[in-house]
């Protein structure tokens, strides 16, 4: 259940707001959510899109945090370890080719969101349960939860980045239409511009899973450097659309460019504008999967 605004909606996938504006699991401790209700633990998010910089209170019960999840993959004794890794494996071939397209990295979006979601019903499991309590796993996975945290933040940076270069293209739609030859390649050089900042977050990321992991925390881990992986490509293809010159259908600035004449196709524009959409929508899948994954993780430590 979340409570917003004094209204009850049941899960993640139902939550009204934006959900790439709600940033961080920020804290979590027992309270009583409403009169008659017995204690439960509560995750506190902060939203900087809400009027009043509101917060919005997820509560959990120990039942709860292993529930709320999509039937997409198959959960319990049929979520192994094994199969994770393959689909880890596969979703790695996926993405890992040069000529890889935007529907090939929404793809890749969509599938590791259902990973992670795999990997939550491994970790719902009653002896998974135990052993992630147990002293000698507990720091480890300690460790994996402040990563990913940084994970969280890449993935809603990535939408932020996203949002702006469609509001650029918007932009850029506007002054085409005008013919305002200097202010078409102002706006050019900003849209590429957020393209190429949306690089930057990944150029120090990472700390790979060690041989001491148990079977769980591996793939968490592998799962965070896939993730990582798949937004830094993401961001790649983004500059090399925009901001390369081209003969390709792409090429949105014609080797004139160099002589300050912008050359823009208004169809161009529009379909970059619908695939920058597709990897937001992608991103925001994953965003919400790294979120619930994350909160249940957190109740079974401190349950």
């Amino acid at each position: 259940m979340i409570a917003s605004n004094g209204g009850w909606i049941s899960s993640l996938d139902n939550l009204s707001i934006p959900l790439h504006n709600l940033h961080l699991v920020l804290d979590y401790k027992y309270s009583a959510i409403h009169e008659g209700w017995a204690p439960a633990k509560y995750y506190i998010c902060s939203s900087f899109s809400l009027q009043s910089q509101t917060r919005i209170i997820i509560p959990f019960t120990r039942n709860m945090a292993c529930h709320q999840r999509s039937s997409s993959l198959p959960s319990g004794p049929h979520s192994t370890v094994a199969k994770v890794e393959e689909e880890l494996q596969g979703l790695k071939a996926h993405i890992s080719s040069p000529s890889v397209t935007v529907a090939a990295i929404c793809d890749g979006l969509r599938k590791l969101g259902d990973v992670y979601n795999s990997i939550e019903g491994i970790m719902c499991l009653p002896s998974n349960q135990v052993g992630l309590s147990l002293p000698q796993q507990k720091q480890m996975v300690e460790e994996e939860l402040d990563r990913s945290l940084v994970l969280i933040d890449l993935c809603n940076s990535m939408q932020e980045n996203l949002s702006e270069l469609k509001m650029s293209i918007l932009e850029l739609q506007l002054v085409l239409k005008r013919g305002d030859h200097a202010a078409i390649q102002l706006k050019f050089e900003s849209f590429v511009r957020i393209a190429r900042k949306a690089q930057k977050p990944f150029k120090k990321t990472g700390s790979k899973a060690t041989a001491e992991c148990c079977n769980l925390v591996r793939i968490m881990a592998e799962a965070r450097e896939m993730a990582v992986s798949l937004l830094d490509t993401t961001s790649g293809l983004l500059v090399k659309k925009i901001g390369a010159p081209s003969s390709s259908k792409w090429s949105l600035v014609s080797k004139r460019f160099q002589k300050k004449n912008v050359v823009c196709d208004e169809e161009q524009l529009q379909a970059l504008e619908r695939e920058i959409g597709d990897l937001e929508n992608g991103a925001e899948f994953l965003f919400r999967r790294l979120i619930q994954t994350r909160v249940s993780l957190l109740n079974i430590l401190s349950s």
